[in-house]
């Protein structure tokens, strides 16, 4: 991101470097901010169908239906490459969407349901840290702890500020019996976030 920051601010007008920028803002689901970026990239370089292309994507994981749709038939009409393309598009749900119905399901206690529409999520959004986080959540539920702490480890890399994820990182620990590394990192989170104090004493009294 710091590279086409970088690009941009010695040529504003670079549809390169903005296009560039726009997708990692969309790996990030940040797609609101992402479609501008897109859209100036196809303003300048308007003969340019896939930065065209990417603008009706960020349409659609922003949920636009309707647009992505008038969009695309438009380039669909002008390039013949695309035609079809964006069919396996239709009916599928956006990762907030996603999200939500996940939430849906683990309230239900319907957990293989949640985790399907996590995957989904995760596919459209990798660097989403709630869905990694309820990921973990899930994964801890079902007893697959291993797994649980490795989705709560890349939610708290995403989100380092976030004592949250990585207080669910020390229970994960400690309940594989790394007690060591549980009560640590639990020391960790209550210098980072005095809430937490007291709350797993468990953890912080081991040695």
């Amino acid at each position: 991101l710091e590279q086409f920051d970088l690009a941009l601010g010695a040529d504003p007008q670079y549809a390169d470097a903005l296009n560039g920028k726009g997708v990692v803002l969309t790996r990030k689901g940040q797609y609101g901010e992402a479609r501008p970026l897109f859209e100036q990239a196809a303003a300048l370089m308007p003969d340019q169908s896939g930065f065209r292309l990417n603008v009706v994507l960020a349409y659609h994981l922003q949920g636009d239906q309707a647009k992505a749709d008038v969009l695309f038939k438009q380039l669909a009409s002008q390039d013949e490459a695309y035609a079809g393309l964006f069919d396996f598009l239709a009916g599928a749900e956006t990762s907030e969407e996603s999200y939500r119905s996940a939430v849906g399901y683990v309230q239900q206690d319907q957990l293989d349901k949640a985790l399907e529409h996590l995957e989904q999520v995760l596919q459209l959004a990798p660097e989403m840290a709630e869905a990694l986080n309820l990921k973990g959540v899930v994964l801890a539920r079902k007893g697959q702890y291993e797994e649980a702490y490795a989705a709560f480890a890349r939610a708290a890399q995403l989100e380092p500020a976030n004592s949250g994820m990585q207080l669910n990182m020390a229970i994960m620990l400690y309940v594989q019996g790394r007690r060591e590394e549980a009560a640590e990192l639990y020391r960790k989170v209550v210098e980072q976030d005095s809430r937490y104090e007291g709350l797993l004493d468990m953890l912080g009294g081991q040695h």
